[in-house]
C-alpha cells in the first residue's frame, strides 16, 4: 500500500521478506525480548513478514506507519511524505536491525548471532601490487553488498567481472622497493548466504549533475562464484579444525550438510565453486533521478512464475517476462545461494 509516497519502502520491504532465512533467523533470535521499545523497527517488520499474505489491510497499514516512524527515528528524511532512495533506504534499515540486535543480545545477556550479518554479511581482499617491484599486500574489508558499475551493454556477470578485473590506481609505499606507485584490486574472501548486488543507475556528472542510466542489463537467473581454496572462510566461533563453512557462520547441523554438500564441487584449478539463485529484482521506473515509480518482482513457490509487487498490486509474471521488462529498470538485485 502506498501511504503518499512510500513506494521506495514498499518495494525495499518486499525484496527482504522474500529472504526467507533472514527473515525467519530475524524473528527467532530476539522473539523473547521482541516488544521492547527500542525493538520497534524489528517488531514491525517480522509483523508485517507474517501477515504478508493478510487480506487485513488496516492491520498492515498502522504496522507500516510504525515501521516508517521507527526508520525515521535515526533518519527523518525516510518518511511517507517524500520520494527517497530504495537502496539507501535497504540498507539504512538492515544497519538499524544491526544496532538493535546487538543492543538487545547485550541487555539480555543472549547467544547471539546476528542475523543481517549471517545472511548479508561477506569479506572482500583489496590486494595492492606496488607497480615497482611487484610486491602484493592484502587485507579484508567487510561488505553487505556490491555497487556495480554499468557496461555499455551486458549481463550482469559482465558487470561483476568488470568490479573483479578493474585495478585502480593508487598511492601505497612499498616497504620493500621503497615505490609510492601501485594498483589496487578486489577478490572475494568469503561469501554470502544472500548475495546483494545495486546497478549504479544514478551517476554524478563532471559538472555535479545527476542522471539516470538506462543502459539495457541482461538480468542472469543463475551466478556461479568461485573462492580459492585458502579462502574458504572458516568457522571463527570455534579454533579446532572443522570443515569450513562458506558463509562464516554457526551453521544447524542441516545447514552444515548443505555446505558441505556445496563444497564437494570444484573446478580444474581447485577452486570451490558456489552457486547463485535470482530471488528478487528491486526496480526503479522512470527516466528521471528527481521522479519515478519503484516496484519489485519477487519468485514465487511456483516454477518460472513470479510476484510482481507495485504498492498493493499483486500480479503474476512468467519469469521470462519480467527478465525481459526489468532491463532498463532493475536497480538491486537479490541473489540466494543454493
Amino acid at each position: 500500500m502506498n501511504l503518499g509516497n512510500s513506494c521506495y519502502m514498499n518495494a525495499s520491504l518486499q525484496c527482504l521478506f522474500h529472504a526467507e532465512s533472514f527473515c525467519t533467523q530475524l524473528s527467532s533470535q530476539l522473539s523473547s525480548q521482541i516488544h521492547d521499545p527500542s525493538a520497534q523497527l524489528i517488531r514491525c517488520f517480522t509483523d508485517l513478514w507474517w501477515m504478508r499474505e493478510s487480506a487485513d489491510w488496516g492491520m498492515k497499514a498502522s504496522l507500516l506507519m510504525e515501521f516508517i516512524e521507527a526508520a525515521a527515528a535515526t533518519n527523518p528524511d525516510f518518511t511517507a511524505d517524500t520520494q527517497n532512495d530504495a537502496h539507501e533506504f535497504l540498507f539504512h534499515v538492515l544497519g538499524q536491525m544491526q544496532q538493535i540486535g546487538q543492543m538487545l543480545s547485550w541487555e539480555g545477556g543472549l547467544a547471539y548471532e546476528c542475523p543481517v550479518q549471517a545472511n548479508f554479511g561477506f569479506q572482500l581482499t583489496s590486494i595492492i601490487t606496488c607497480g615497482g617491484c611487484g610486491t602484493q599486500k592484502s587485507s579484508e574489508v567487510d561488505f553487505n553488498h556490491l555497487a556495480l558499475a554499468l557496461p555499455a551493454q551486458g549481463s550482469v556477470k559482465d558487470c561483476l567481472r568488470l568490479f573483479f578485473s578493474d585495478e585502480a590506481e593508487v598511492e601505497c609505499r612499498c616497504e620493500v622497493c621503497e615505490g609510492n606507485s601501485a594498483s589496487s584490486k578486489w577478490a572475494f574472501h568469503t561469501l554470502p548466504r544472500v548475495l546483494v548486488l545495486q546497478l549504479k543507475r544514478f551517476q554524478v556528472s563532471s559538472a555535479f549533475t545527476l542522471s539516470k542510466q538506462l543502459n539495457r542489463v541482461h538480468i542472469d537467473t543463475e551466478l556461479q562464484l568461485t573462492l580459492p581454496v585458502q579462502r574458504i572462510p572458516e568457522d571463527h566461533t570455534h579454533k579446532e579444525p572443522k570443515p569450513p563453512d562458506p558463509l562464516g557462520r554457526l551453521a544447524a547441523p542441516d545447514e552444515d550438510r548443505k555446505a558441505d554438500n556445496r563444497q564437494a564441487e570444484r573446478n580444474e584449478l581447485g577452486e570451490s565453486i558456489f552457486r547463485y539463485r535470482l530471488v528478487s529484482v528491486l526496480n526503479h521506473i522512470g527516466r528521471s533521478v528527481h521522479a519515478g515509480h519503484y516496484v519489485s518482482d519477487c519468485s514465487s513457490q511456483l516454477d518460472s512464475w513470479w510476484l510482481s509487487y507495485d504498492d498493493e498490486s499483486v500480479t503474476m509474471k512468467t519469469e521470462e517476462r519480467v527478465l525481459k521488462q526489468r532491463q532498463r529498470s532493475a536497480y538491486v538485485l537479490f541473489y540466494e545461494m543454493k
